[in-house]
């Protein structure tokens, strides 16, 4: 399956909300250029023959764009992941009463190819909302959608698009393409393709097809425009009619994101199963990325150096002690419940009064569990929009509160104080804009043609630096003075900082020995920024929310019980000599394999549905101890003994035999447990091993557990070799963010300077500057 979440602004397809679905619910296109791939084979088939004339049988998916001034644009299903015969149609819709119309002004089938529709220069009216439905002849599948902006004469004849070019070509290297969507964490080999942008000069020319894939997974790259020969009518032909025709060089940038990297995580150690006598405590250790997701464990290198279990309370048993006994049930899946269990007091292995043990000394009888919420939220964050040519522009994107699922949600579900900033000034090189009447030119001057005019010892675009201060700020220091700054940096309320350490905080403030944790508080203890922008110091739970206690359990719950999800394990057992069953008579070992399985589920307390048989696989050898030197093979293996083996794969679901009755369910446990097994009446056999023991989450019983979180292709993160995953439980897809390529924080996530909002990929800046990647500088800071 293909990740659908291309450009972030746009909804997402979920069971509870189908958007894209009719034009009632559609995907709203935030923007153009605009960039989306989907496989539509999630959608229903809606609108047919029935409907028009430009439909079919085929899933639909709808799309909404309301432009703002008066445009001509290009719709496109032409790139290289198309793969379906297409039907590609525009309408504009019409409120008559309370009854919404649908007036087609465009339809395409197969414009370049014979199964690619596109529609090009349409022209689009200010202020009119458009429906653009992607549709196909008798299926779907994965399409490529792009749409984008150009200028011609053009007009609508049955029910194609015939236009007559007049288009200035677009500037490749300008295009917005989505730098951080053009990744390894995508399931695509590299950037977008684009329409065409050559104009035709002749019976043949060079056009643009697709971007060659990126040369660097992640830090950036270089990826090529791959040229293809087209007819003056935009047909698509042999490379031979253009070989006398000179080729462009067009590249990109591309993959500007940071690398990922890794380390182990140690949770703390839970309590002592004993008090006295010897014991065990355990602990989770995990991978961990960058930005605190668990990660595979093999991505970290010295991950087997660190131990999950040690000894503890190893002073002997005396006089009366406590009993450690285990916990009930958690009573809530989420959002904090409680379990409790009973204290027990022994002398000597006996249970007594518990007057006679220490109630300073006893266990404690209650304690909080499942703290992960029971309804995550976040703030979805878009790409900034490009900045005009000129003065007066802001460079805007799309910030919006959305639940676990995506659906859009009241602002106030969010940390409205954690909200990233929706506008800023644009910032253009070389250009000066006269905007001194919105900062009354510092209060050093006056506003004059729409520039500063400084007063007295003041100079600078907006007065706001002292003559004397040789290209340095001016500001305030500690005892309310005005004057030169001795570094390039001054704060939000225009305090100088004193020294050449000093950066931002996420206040705006000076921190002036540079140490800005995770969250930019200066000297603070966050590592890392969960997906609801919440500082942590800890860990991130599957869903990527903090876990403030560090204690995830076997299933990747924060502060869970470890019941909530599966064990996987392998038993290999050794038959004894006098085994009647034989070893290649499949039928003869069914009762053996009914007693088995019914006598693992009874030593781990599990209910007769609780264990699913997946793979069996019985061996026969022979073993001997043959001292004659002069003997053949064959003589020894006569004198041999005859030995079965037996392999069984099991899944371990969480299904107590009596209803909240206690269950072995953690790995280590359940090897113990099954290792005292000695045989069933149909077999004698001991376990010589259980091994490859994995927890894995059970998709569908709304909790987000281990190896169910999904990566952009659909693929679990934490599982490895697990092609599945699970979007039902962990909607939650981390994804990079981007980074500049020189600069003071060049090759680092947000340049140093921000918290990386994975939920999005999008950065929000530290103090009151935005990071520009394209430019590879902090704004807001001199």
């Amino acid at each position: 399956m293909i990740s659908w979440q291309v450009d972030a602004e746009i909804c997402r397809w979920t069971l509870l909300n189908p958007c894209g679905q009719t034009y009632g619910n559609p995907k709203i296109i935030p923007r153009i250029p605009f960039y989306y791939i989907q496989d539509s084979n999630i959608y229903q088939n809606i609108y047919d023959l029935s409907f028009d004339s430009c439909h079919s049988s085929g899933p639909d998916v709808v799309f909404q764009y309301s432009p703002t001034t008066d445009v001509n644009v290009s719709v496109s299903l032409l790139g290289p992941d198309t793969n379906f015969d297409t039907l590609l149609s525009v309408y504009d819709t019409v409120r008559q009463g309370n009854t919404t119309v649908l007036n087609r002004v465009a339809c395409n089938d197969n414009s370049q190819s014979s199964i690619q529709s596109a529609i090009f220069l349409l022209p689009l009216i200010k202020n009119h909302t458009y429906m653009i439905m992607v549709d196909g002849w008798g299926g779907g599948g994965l399409f490529d959608f792009n749409v984008t902006i150009s200028n011609s004469t053009t007009s609508v004849l049955n029910h194609a698009v015939v236009t007559t070019i007049s288009v200035q070509p677009i500037q490749l290297t300008a295009l917005r393409t989505d730098e951080y969507a053009c990744t390894q964490w995508n399931s695509r080999s590299g950037c977008p393709s684009v329409a065409l942008t050559m104009i035709p000069s002749g019976a043949y020319f060079w056009g643009t097809s697709s971007w060659s894939p990126c040369d660097q997974p992640c830090g950036g790259g270089i990826q090529h425009a791959v040229m293809q020969c087209y007819g003056s009518n935009y047909t698509q032909v042999d490379q031979a009619y253009c070989t006398d025709i000179q080729q462009l060089q067009l590249n990109q940038s591309c993959n500007m994101v940071a690398c990922r990297s890794y380390s182990v995580f140690e949770g703390p150690w839970g309590e002592c199963n004993q008090t006295c006598g010897g014991g065990i405590q355990s602990r989770e250790v995990v991978c961990i990325d960058d930005l605190g997701n668990t990660a595979p464990s093999q991505t970290c290198s010295n991950f087997a150096t660190f131990s999950n279990q040690r000894a503890c309370n190893m002073q002997a048993c005396s006089g009366y002690y406590w009993d450690v006994p285990s916990w009930n049930f958690c009573n809530a899946p989420c959002s904090g419940g409680k379990r409790f269990r009973d204290t027990i007091c022994k002398q000597n292995g006996s249970v007594v009064d518990e007057t006679f043990c220490s109630s300073s000394l006893a266990p404690v009888s209650e304690s909080l569990c499942n703290t992960q919420p029971c309804q995550t939220y976040a703030w979805l964050v878009g790409p900034w929009s490009d900045c005009p040519v000129g003065c007066g522009y802001n460079n805007t994107r799309f910030v919006e509160c959305v639940d676990g699922w995506g659906a859009r949600a009241d602002d106030s579900q969010c940390d409205v104080s954690k909200k990233p900033i929706e506008s800023m000034d644009c910032q253009r090189p070389n250009v000066t804009c006269g905007n001194c009447m919105q900062n009354n030119c510092s209060g050093n001057g006056y506003c004059s043609g729409g520039q500063c005019v400084c007063s007295g010892q003041w100079t600078g675009l907006y007065c706001e630096t002292l003559n004397s201060c040789a290209g340095l700020p001016s500001g305030y220091y500690k005892n309310g003075t005005v004057g030169c700054c001795p570094y390039h940096l001054v704060d939000i309320d225009q305090n100088c900082c004193l020294t050449s350490t000093a950066a931002l905080t996420s206040d705006g403030l000076c921190c002036e020995g540079g140490q800005l944790d995770a969250c930019g508080k200066c000297n603070g203890t966050a590592i890392f920024v969960d997906a609801q922008s919440m500082c942590c110091n800890t860990v991130r739970d599957e869903k990527g929310i903090c876990c403030k206690s560090g204690i995830l359990d076997e299933c990747h719950i924060c502060d869970g019980d470890s019941t909530s999800c599966a064990t996987n394990i392998t038993v290999t057992l050794i038959f004894d000599s006098e085994l009647a069953i034989p070893h290649n008579d499949s039928s003869s070992w069914k009762p053996f394999m009914v007693a088995f399985i019914a006598s693992v589920g009874s030593v781990l307390g599990l209910g007769d549905n609780a264990l699913i048989l997946s793979a069996v696989q019985l061996s026969s050898t022979y073993t001997s101890s043959c001292d004659d030197d002069d003997a053949t093979p064959e003589g020894c293996l006569a004198m041999g003994t005859p030995q079965v083996k037996g392999t069984f794969d099991f899944s371990v679901l969480p299904i107590p035999m009596v209803e909240l009755g206690s269950m072995v369910i953690k790995k280590a446990d359940i090897a113990d447990t099954l290792l005292s097994l000695t045989g069933v009446e149909q077999a004698n056999f001991e376990v010589e091993s259980v091994t490859n023991a994995q927890r894995a989450g059970i998709c569908g019983n709304g909790m987000c557990e281990n190896g169910e979180r999904c990566d952009s292709s659909s693929k679990s993160v934490t599982l490895p070799g697990n092609t599945t995953c699970c979007l039902i439980d962990c909607p939650f897809v981390s994804s990079t963010c981007p980074i500049p390529l020189s600069g003071a924080g060049a090759n680092k996530s947000c340049a140093g300077n921000g918290i990386c909002l994975d939920a999005s990929g999008q950065c929000s800046c530290f103090g009151t500057g935005v990071l520009i990647v394209g430019s590879a500088h902090w704004v807001g800071s001199p």
